[in-house]
Protein backbone atom coordinates (compact mmCIF):
# COMPACT_ATOMS: atom_id res chain seq x y z
CA UNK A 1 0.00 0.00 0.00
CA UNK A 2 2.60 2.33 0.55
CA UNK A 3 4.79 1.49 -2.18
CA UNK A 4 1.36 2.71 -3.84
CA UNK A 5 1.17 5.77 -2.07
CA UNK A 6 4.97 6.32 -2.92
CA UNK A 7 4.09 6.00 -6.96
CA UNK A 8 1.11 8.08 -7.02
CA UNK A 9 3.18 11.26 -4.96
CA UNK A 10 5.90 10.74 -7.68
CA UNK A 11 3.87 10.71 -10.19
CA UNK A 12 1.82 13.57 -9.55
CA UNK A 13 5.41 15.56 -8.33
CA UNK A 14 6.71 14.39 -11.59
CA UNK A 15 3.74 15.80 -13.90
CA UNK A 16 3.62 18.69 -11.55
CA UNK A 17 7.48 19.55 -12.76
CA UNK A 18 7.04 18.78 -16.26
CA UNK A 19 4.07 21.13 -16.78
CA UNK A 20 6.20 23.99 -15.21
CA UNK A 21 9.28 22.60 -17.07
CA UNK A 22 6.71 23.35 -20.54
CA UNK A 23 5.14 26.15 -18.91
CA UNK A 24 8.39 27.91 -18.40
CA UNK A 25 9.33 27.20 -21.86
CA UNK A 26 5.95 28.50 -23.55
CA UNK A 27 6.76 31.66 -21.90
CA UNK A 28 10.46 31.72 -23.41
CA UNK A 29 8.76 31.09 -27.09
CA UNK A 30 7.00 33.90 -26.60
CA UNK A 31 9.33 36.07 -25.71
CA UNK A 32 11.43 35.57 -28.13
CA UNK A 33 8.77 35.89 -30.95
CA UNK A 34 8.38 39.44 -28.91
CA UNK A 35 12.02 40.26 -29.53
CA UNK A 36 11.58 39.70 -33.22
CA UNK A 37 8.58 41.66 -33.46
CA UNK A 38 10.26 44.50 -31.49
CA UNK A 39 13.42 44.07 -32.97
CA UNK A 40 11.51 44.60 -36.63
CA UNK A 41 8.91 47.21 -35.72
CA UNK A 42 11.54 49.29 -34.85
CA UNK A 43 14.00 48.68 -37.70
CA UNK A 44 11.13 47.54 -40.64
CA UNK A 45 13.53 48.25 -43.39
CA UNK A 46 15.93 45.09 -42.33
CA UNK A 47 12.63 43.09 -42.49
CA UNK A 48 12.66 43.83 -45.93
CA UNK A 49 16.16 42.82 -46.35
CA UNK A 50 15.62 39.89 -44.79
CA UNK A 51 12.07 38.89 -46.56
CA UNK A 52 10.27 38.82 -43.19
CA UNK A 53 7.19 38.68 -43.60
CA UNK A 54 3.82 40.55 -42.07
CA UNK A 55 2.62 37.90 -40.02
CA UNK A 56 6.00 37.50 -38.24
CA UNK A 57 6.32 41.06 -36.83
CA UNK A 58 2.63 41.84 -36.31
CA UNK A 59 2.33 44.88 -39.17
CA UNK A 60 3.50 45.44 -42.63
CA UNK A 61 7.15 47.00 -42.91
CA UNK A 62 7.21 47.19 -46.67
CA UNK A 63 6.43 50.87 -46.62
CA UNK A 64 7.81 51.74 -43.63
CA UNK A 65 11.56 53.28 -42.70
CA UNK A 66 13.84 53.56 -39.27
CA UNK A 67 13.25 56.33 -37.26
CA UNK A 68 16.29 57.16 -35.12
CA UNK A 69 15.06 60.18 -32.90
CA UNK A 70 16.87 60.11 -29.56
CA UNK A 71 13.87 59.42 -27.58
CA UNK A 72 12.82 56.98 -30.08
CA UNK A 73 15.96 54.92 -30.52
CA UNK A 74 15.97 54.98 -26.21
CA UNK A 75 12.69 53.50 -26.40
CA UNK A 76 13.94 50.44 -28.50
CA UNK A 77 16.73 49.93 -26.60
CA UNK A 78 14.86 49.96 -23.36
CA UNK A 79 11.90 47.50 -24.79
CA UNK A 80 14.97 44.91 -25.86
CA UNK A 81 16.62 45.24 -22.74
CA UNK A 82 13.21 44.27 -20.63
CA UNK A 83 12.52 41.35 -23.19
CA UNK A 84 16.33 39.86 -22.30
CA UNK A 85 15.69 40.26 -18.57
CA UNK A 86 12.42 38.37 -18.46
CA UNK A 87 14.38 35.81 -20.75
CA UNK A 88 17.29 35.82 -17.55
CA UNK A 89 14.55 35.53 -14.71
CA UNK A 90 13.05 32.22 -16.76
CA UNK A 91 16.46 30.78 -17.93
CA UNK A 92 17.43 30.73 -14.35
CA UNK A 93 14.75 28.65 -13.14
CA UNK A 94 14.42 26.22 -16.16
CA UNK A 95 17.05 23.25 -17.57
CA UNK A 96 19.06 25.34 -19.41
CA UNK A 97 19.33 25.27 -23.05
CA UNK A 98 21.71 26.96 -26.28
CA UNK A 99 18.24 29.00 -27.23
CA UNK A 100 18.76 30.93 -24.15
CA UNK A 101 22.12 31.63 -23.39
CA UNK A 102 21.93 32.76 -27.58
CA UNK A 103 18.73 35.13 -27.58
CA UNK A 104 20.50 36.81 -24.48
CA UNK A 105 23.51 36.91 -26.16
CA UNK A 106 21.84 38.45 -28.91
CA UNK A 107 19.75 41.08 -27.25
CA UNK A 108 23.00 42.14 -25.61
CA UNK A 109 23.92 42.68 -28.59
CA UNK A 110 20.97 44.67 -29.36
CA UNK A 111 20.29 46.64 -26.59
CA UNK A 112 23.23 48.82 -26.16
CA UNK A 113 25.50 49.78 -23.64
CA UNK A 114 24.64 50.65 -20.31
CA UNK A 115 25.54 54.32 -19.80
CA UNK A 116 25.49 54.89 -23.84
CA UNK A 117 23.09 56.17 -25.25
CA UNK A 118 25.17 57.57 -28.72
CA UNK A 119 25.36 55.96 -32.02
CA UNK A 120 22.60 53.29 -33.20
CA UNK A 121 22.10 50.24 -33.12
CA UNK A 122 22.34 48.21 -36.36
CA UNK A 123 21.72 44.65 -37.54
CA UNK A 124 25.16 43.30 -38.16
CA UNK A 125 27.60 45.06 -35.57
CA UNK A 126 24.58 45.72 -32.73
CA UNK A 127 25.63 48.75 -30.80
CA UNK A 128 27.72 51.07 -33.69
CA UNK A 129 29.36 54.05 -32.47
CA UNK A 130 28.11 56.86 -34.94
CA UNK A 131 25.13 57.15 -36.19
CA UNK A 132 26.71 58.24 -39.89
CA UNK A 133 30.13 57.20 -41.38
CA UNK A 134 31.61 57.38 -45.17
CA UNK A 135 30.83 53.30 -45.47
CA UNK A 136 27.74 52.82 -43.09
CA UNK A 137 24.76 53.82 -41.15
CA UNK A 138 20.65 53.93 -41.87
CA UNK A 139 21.95 56.89 -44.83
CA UNK A 140 23.24 54.18 -46.78
CA UNK A 141 21.58 50.69 -45.28
CA UNK A 142 17.74 51.80 -46.05
CA UNK A 143 19.02 53.58 -49.28
CA UNK A 144 20.52 50.11 -50.44
CA UNK A 145 17.41 47.99 -49.23
CA UNK A 146 15.22 50.52 -51.90
CA UNK A 147 17.81 49.30 -54.30
CA UNK A 148 18.26 46.04 -54.38
CA UNK A 149 15.46 44.21 -51.62
CA UNK A 150 12.38 45.84 -51.85
CA UNK A 151 9.82 43.97 -53.27
CA UNK A 152 8.17 44.04 -56.37
CA UNK A 153 5.47 41.98 -57.64
CA UNK A 154 2.35 43.91 -57.42
CA UNK A 155 1.12 47.41 -57.50
CA UNK A 156 0.97 47.59 -53.97
CA UNK A 157 4.61 46.82 -53.94
CA UNK A 158 5.01 49.73 -55.85
CA UNK A 159 2.58 51.58 -53.74
CA UNK A 160 4.92 50.80 -50.89
CA UNK A 161 7.74 52.04 -52.45
CA UNK A 162 6.67 55.23 -52.90
CA UNK A 163 5.70 55.87 -49.43
CA UNK A 164 8.96 54.80 -48.18
CA UNK A 165 10.32 57.49 -50.38
CA UNK A 166 7.55 59.98 -48.90
CA UNK A 167 9.29 58.90 -44.70
CA UNK A 168 12.82 59.60 -46.27
CA UNK A 169 12.39 63.45 -44.57
CA UNK A 170 11.72 61.71 -41.22
CA UNK A 171 14.59 59.62 -41.71
CA UNK A 172 16.52 62.42 -41.98
CA UNK A 173 15.09 64.52 -39.48
CA UNK A 174 15.74 61.47 -36.87
CA UNK A 175 19.41 61.07 -38.27
CA UNK A 176 20.17 64.56 -37.79
CA UNK A 177 18.81 65.06 -34.52
CA UNK A 178 20.24 62.22 -32.82
CA UNK A 179 23.76 63.53 -34.71
CA UNK A 180 23.14 66.73 -33.30
CA UNK A 181 22.07 64.92 -29.35
CA UNK A 182 25.56 62.88 -29.54
CA UNK A 183 27.33 66.05 -30.31
CA UNK A 184 25.91 67.87 -27.76
CA UNK A 185 27.35 65.48 -24.90
CA UNK A 186 31.07 66.29 -27.45
CA UNK A 187 30.43 62.31 -28.52
CA UNK A 188 31.57 63.20 -32.41
CA UNK A 189 33.48 61.23 -34.44
CA UNK A 190 37.16 62.11 -36.16
CA UNK A 191 37.09 65.04 -38.45
CA UNK A 192 38.57 62.82 -41.30
CA UNK A 193 35.52 60.83 -41.02
CA UNK A 194 33.02 63.73 -41.16
CA UNK A 195 34.83 64.55 -43.91
CA UNK A 196 34.50 61.38 -45.98
CA UNK A 197 30.86 61.40 -44.84
CA UNK A 198 30.12 64.66 -46.62
CA UNK A 199 31.21 63.07 -49.51
CA UNK A 200 29.97 60.24 -49.68
CA UNK A 201 26.05 62.05 -49.14
CA UNK A 202 27.04 64.20 -51.77
CA UNK A 203 27.47 61.17 -53.98
CA UNK A 204 23.74 60.17 -53.56
CA UNK A 205 22.06 63.33 -55.17
CA UNK A 206 24.94 64.28 -57.87
CA UNK A 207 22.64 62.10 -60.47
CA UNK A 208 20.17 63.27 -62.14
CA UNK A 209 16.66 62.63 -60.75
CA UNK A 210 16.31 60.17 -63.78
CA UNK A 211 19.67 58.31 -63.58
CA UNK A 212 19.36 58.03 -59.67
CA UNK A 213 19.47 54.68 -58.64
CA UNK A 214 16.16 55.21 -56.51
CA UNK A 215 14.34 56.11 -60.09
CA UNK A 216 16.12 53.66 -62.20
CA UNK A 217 15.54 50.29 -59.76
CA UNK A 218 11.46 51.89 -59.72
CA UNK A 219 11.19 52.36 -63.32
CA UNK A 220 12.70 49.62 -64.46
CA UNK A 221 10.40 47.13 -61.52
CA UNK A 222 7.36 49.02 -62.19
CA UNK A 223 8.10 47.87 -66.14
CA UNK A 224 7.63 44.34 -65.26
CA UNK A 225 4.41 44.96 -63.32
CA UNK A 226 1.62 43.67 -65.04
CA UNK A 227 -0.52 47.09 -64.76
CA UNK A 228 -1.44 49.60 -67.61
CA UNK A 229 1.12 51.10 -69.26
CA UNK A 230 -0.86 54.98 -67.82
CA UNK A 231 -0.74 53.75 -64.72
CA UNK A 232 3.41 52.77 -64.91
CA UNK A 233 3.60 56.45 -66.27
CA UNK A 234 2.04 57.81 -63.27
CA UNK A 235 3.58 56.25 -60.55
CA UNK A 236 7.15 57.15 -62.60
CA UNK A 237 5.97 60.70 -62.61
CA UNK A 238 5.10 60.44 -58.78
CA UNK A 239 8.70 58.96 -58.03
CA UNK A 240 10.46 61.44 -60.05
CA UNK A 241 8.76 64.40 -57.90
CA UNK A 242 9.68 62.33 -54.15
CA UNK A 243 13.14 62.27 -55.21
CA UNK A 244 13.52 65.64 -55.90
CA UNK A 245 11.02 66.73 -53.08
CA UNK A 246 11.71 64.86 -50.50
CA UNK A 247 15.03 62.69 -51.08
CA UNK A 248 17.33 64.99 -52.40
CA UNK A 249 16.10 67.94 -49.90
CA UNK A 250 16.95 64.87 -47.38
CA UNK A 251 20.56 64.40 -48.18
CA UNK A 252 21.13 68.17 -48.29
CA UNK A 253 19.83 68.23 -45.09
CA UNK A 254 22.44 65.39 -43.53
CA UNK A 255 25.21 67.30 -45.20
CA UNK A 256 23.96 70.28 -43.49
CA UNK A 257 24.23 68.24 -40.01
CA UNK A 258 27.75 66.86 -40.70
CA UNK A 259 28.84 70.50 -41.79
CA UNK A 260 27.84 71.97 -38.64
CA UNK A 261 29.44 68.97 -35.92
CA UNK A 262 32.35 69.16 -38.56
CA UNK A 263 34.19 71.85 -36.56
CA UNK A 264 33.97 69.26 -32.99
CA UNK A 265 35.28 66.71 -35.05
CA UNK A 266 38.05 64.73 -33.35
CA UNK A 267 41.16 64.92 -34.14
CA UNK A 268 42.25 61.69 -33.08
CA UNK A 269 40.62 58.44 -34.78
CA UNK A 270 40.43 56.43 -32.06
CA UNK A 271 37.40 56.07 -30.16
CA UNK A 272 39.44 56.83 -26.91
CA UNK A 273 39.08 59.96 -27.94
CA UNK A 274 35.72 60.22 -27.05
CA UNK A 275 34.09 60.81 -23.17
CA UNK A 276 35.00 57.33 -21.67
CA UNK A 277 36.11 56.25 -24.91
CA UNK A 278 38.09 53.59 -23.18
CA UNK A 279 35.45 51.57 -21.57
CA UNK A 280 33.21 51.83 -24.50
CA UNK A 281 36.46 50.14 -26.08
CA UNK A 282 36.57 47.38 -23.93
CA UNK A 283 32.85 46.85 -24.38
CA UNK A 284 33.01 46.95 -27.30
CA UNK A 285 35.74 43.62 -27.61
CA UNK A 286 33.62 41.68 -25.12
CA UNK A 287 30.77 42.36 -27.61
CA UNK A 288 32.09 41.88 -31.06
CA UNK A 289 35.02 39.51 -30.26
CA UNK A 290 32.98 37.45 -27.34
CA UNK A 291 36.40 37.90 -25.09
CA UNK A 292 37.23 39.26 -21.72
CA UNK A 293 40.95 39.75 -22.89
CA UNK A 294 41.92 43.26 -22.67
CA UNK A 295 42.97 45.05 -25.66
CA UNK A 296 46.70 45.08 -24.97
CA UNK A 297 46.40 41.21 -24.95
CA UNK A 298 44.58 41.34 -28.20
CA UNK A 299 47.31 43.60 -29.71
CA UNK A 300 50.16 41.63 -28.40
CA UNK A 301 48.51 38.05 -29.75
CA UNK A 302 47.75 39.94 -33.11
CA UNK A 303 51.02 40.86 -33.56
CA UNK A 304 52.49 37.30 -32.63
CA UNK A 305 50.11 35.49 -35.80
CA UNK A 306 51.35 38.34 -37.61
CA UNK A 307 54.53 37.31 -37.80
CA UNK A 308 54.06 33.96 -37.83
CA UNK A 309 52.13 34.34 -41.13
CA UNK A 310 54.94 36.82 -42.37
CA UNK A 311 57.48 34.09 -41.82
CA UNK A 312 54.90 31.52 -43.31
CA UNK A 313 54.67 33.91 -46.75
CA UNK A 314 58.00 34.88 -46.69
CA UNK A 315 59.17 31.14 -46.70
CA UNK A 316 56.49 30.38 -50.01
CA UNK A 317 57.88 33.22 -51.92
CA UNK A 318 61.60 32.71 -51.82
CA UNK A 319 60.77 28.83 -52.53
CA UNK A 320 59.46 30.49 -55.73
CA UNK A 321 62.30 32.75 -56.36
CA UNK A 322 60.69 35.77 -54.75
CA UNK A 323 63.54 36.86 -52.77
CA UNK A 324 63.83 41.00 -52.71
CA UNK A 325 61.97 43.42 -50.05
CA UNK A 326 59.63 42.67 -48.01
CA UNK A 327 56.83 40.74 -47.56
CA UNK A 328 54.10 42.92 -48.34
CA UNK A 329 56.27 44.50 -51.71
CA UNK A 330 56.53 40.89 -52.87
CA UNK A 331 53.13 40.25 -52.83
CA UNK A 332 52.02 43.98 -54.21
CA UNK A 333 54.74 42.81 -56.83
CA UNK A 334 52.52 39.28 -57.44
CA UNK A 335 49.50 41.40 -57.76
CA UNK A 336 50.55 43.52 -60.59
CA UNK A 337 51.53 40.83 -62.95
CA UNK A 338 49.83 40.01 -65.80
CA UNK A 339 49.46 36.36 -65.08
CA UNK A 340 47.73 37.15 -62.02
CA UNK A 341 45.17 39.65 -63.84
CA UNK A 342 41.91 39.54 -64.96
CA UNK A 343 41.49 41.51 -68.36
CA UNK A 344 39.47 44.88 -67.22
CA UNK A 345 36.54 43.85 -69.96
CA UNK A 346 33.91 42.71 -70.11
CA UNK A 347 34.96 38.90 -71.03
CA UNK A 348 37.76 39.22 -67.68
CA UNK A 349 35.24 40.29 -65.81
CA UNK A 350 32.78 37.22 -66.47
CA UNK A 351 35.70 35.07 -66.54
CA UNK A 352 36.74 36.58 -62.52
CA UNK A 353 32.73 35.27 -62.03
CA UNK A 354 33.06 32.01 -63.83
CA UNK A 355 35.68 31.14 -61.84
CA UNK A 356 34.29 31.79 -58.60
CA UNK A 357 31.51 29.58 -59.31
CA UNK A 358 34.10 26.80 -60.22
CA UNK A 359 35.47 27.38 -56.78
CA UNK A 360 31.89 27.05 -55.10
CA UNK A 361 31.55 24.16 -56.77
CA UNK A 362 34.71 22.36 -56.20
CA UNK A 363 34.11 23.44 -52.56
CA UNK A 364 30.77 21.21 -52.33
CA UNK A 365 32.50 18.80 -53.29
CA UNK A 366 34.67 18.75 -50.60
CA UNK A 367 32.47 19.53 -48.48
CA UNK A 368 29.62 17.18 -48.61
CA UNK A 369 32.12 14.71 -47.50
CA UNK A 370 33.53 16.44 -44.34
CA UNK A 371 29.88 17.89 -42.85
CA UNK A 372 27.40 15.28 -41.21
CA UNK A 373 25.18 17.74 -43.14
CA UNK A 374 24.64 20.36 -45.49
CA UNK A 375 22.16 23.14 -45.75
CA UNK A 376 20.15 23.87 -49.26
CA UNK A 377 22.33 25.45 -51.22
CA UNK A 378 21.07 28.75 -53.01
CA UNK A 379 23.51 31.12 -54.31
CA UNK A 380 24.22 33.98 -56.98
CA UNK A 381 27.37 35.41 -57.72
CA UNK A 382 26.85 39.13 -58.55
CA UNK A 383 28.80 42.32 -59.31
CA UNK A 384 28.45 44.69 -56.90
CA UNK A 385 25.73 47.45 -57.86
CA UNK A 386 27.95 50.79 -58.81
CA UNK A 387 26.72 52.65 -56.03
CA UNK A 388 28.28 50.68 -53.82
CA UNK A 389 31.67 50.15 -55.31
CA UNK A 390 33.36 52.90 -53.65
CA UNK A 391 32.36 51.63 -50.16
CA UNK A 392 33.13 47.97 -51.20
CA UNK A 393 36.82 47.31 -51.99
CA UNK A 394 36.12 43.80 -52.81
CA UNK A 395 33.09 41.86 -51.95
CA UNK A 396 30.29 40.94 -49.85
CA UNK A 397 27.73 38.26 -48.70
CA UNK A 398 23.73 39.09 -48.12
CA UNK A 399 21.74 36.76 -46.32
CA UNK A 400 18.65 34.61 -48.33
CA UNK A 401 15.24 36.11 -47.80
CA UNK A 402 13.47 33.90 -45.33
CA UNK A 403 10.38 33.82 -47.34
CA UNK A 404 12.61 32.45 -50.45
CA UNK A 405 11.69 35.65 -52.02
CA UNK A 406 15.78 36.16 -53.25
CA UNK A 407 18.96 33.87 -52.56
CA UNK A 408 21.93 34.41 -50.58
CA UNK A 409 24.09 36.71 -52.94
CA UNK A 410 27.90 37.20 -53.53
CA UNK A 411 28.24 40.37 -54.49
CA UNK A 412 31.98 41.22 -56.12
CA UNK A 413 33.54 44.33 -56.83
CA UNK A 414 34.19 44.31 -60.97
CA UNK A 415 35.19 47.71 -61.20
CA UNK A 416 38.63 48.04 -60.42
CA UNK A 417 39.28 44.60 -61.38
CA UNK A 418 43.33 45.02 -60.96
CA UNK A 419 42.21 44.85 -57.36
CA UNK A 420 41.35 41.10 -57.60
CA UNK A 421 44.25 39.02 -58.47
CA UNK A 422 43.91 35.30 -59.12
CA UNK A 423 46.31 34.28 -56.20
CA UNK A 424 43.60 35.72 -53.98
CA UNK A 425 40.23 34.79 -55.56
CA UNK A 426 39.78 31.61 -53.85
CA UNK A 427 40.71 31.86 -50.33
CA UNK A 428 38.24 34.87 -50.57
CA UNK A 429 35.22 33.10 -51.78
CA UNK A 430 36.26 30.54 -49.31
CA UNK A 431 35.57 33.15 -46.61
CA UNK A 432 32.29 34.68 -48.05
CA UNK A 433 30.82 31.17 -49.27
CA UNK A 434 31.85 27.85 -48.44
CA UNK A 435 32.60 27.06 -46.01
CA UNK A 436 32.56 30.47 -44.47
CA UNK A 437 29.36 33.05 -44.14
CA UNK A 438 26.99 31.49 -46.93
CA UNK A 439 26.83 28.17 -44.91
CA UNK A 440 26.63 29.47 -41.40
CA UNK A 441 23.62 31.85 -42.24
CA UNK A 442 21.98 28.76 -44.65
CA UNK A 443 22.35 26.08 -41.52
CA UNK A 444 20.81 29.01 -39.30
CA UNK A 445 18.18 29.92 -41.44
CA UNK A 446 17.42 26.37 -42.52
CA UNK A 447 17.14 24.91 -38.38
CA UNK A 448 13.88 24.82 -36.64
CA UNK A 449 15.40 28.21 -34.31
CA UNK A 450 13.95 31.52 -32.85
CA UNK A 451 13.59 34.08 -35.44
CA UNK A 452 16.09 36.60 -34.36
CA UNK A 453 18.68 33.40 -34.36
CA UNK A 454 17.81 32.14 -38.01
CA UNK A 455 18.93 35.57 -39.07
CA UNK A 456 21.08 37.50 -36.28
CA UNK A 457 25.15 37.58 -37.49
CA UNK A 458 26.65 37.30 -34.09
CA UNK A 459 30.20 38.89 -34.88
CA UNK A 460 32.39 36.26 -33.16
CA UNK A 461 30.64 33.77 -34.19
CA UNK A 462 29.82 34.41 -38.14
CA UNK A 463 33.49 35.96 -38.75
CA UNK A 464 35.33 33.66 -36.42
CA UNK A 465 33.80 30.88 -38.76
CA UNK A 466 34.43 32.43 -41.96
Amino acid sequence: MNKVIFLIFATIVLSGCYKSQFDFQSQLNSLYEEAAKVYFQYRPVDATALGIEKGKVGKNTNDQMGAYMPWIENEFRERLKQIKNSIKQIKSKIQPDYNQDMMVDILDNYDGFDGFSVGHISFRHGQEPYVMTQVGGPHIIESDVLVNSHPFKTKQDAVDYLQRLRLFDRLAVGLNRKIIADANIDWVPPKVIIERTIQNLESFIKPKTKQHPFYKTFSKKVDALEIESIEKIRLKKIVHELIETRVYSSYRAMIKTQQKILPKGKESDGIWAQPRGIEYYELMIELLADTNKTADEIHQYGKIEVNRVTNVMDRILKDNNFINGSVSERMNQLGRMDEFLYKDSDTGRQLLINDINRFINEAQKTMSSEFLRMPKFEMVVSPLPFEKELLIPAGMHTFAAINNSFPSTYWINTSDINSTPKFDLKTRTVHEILSGHHIVAALLEQNDLPLLRKVTPNNAFFKGWA
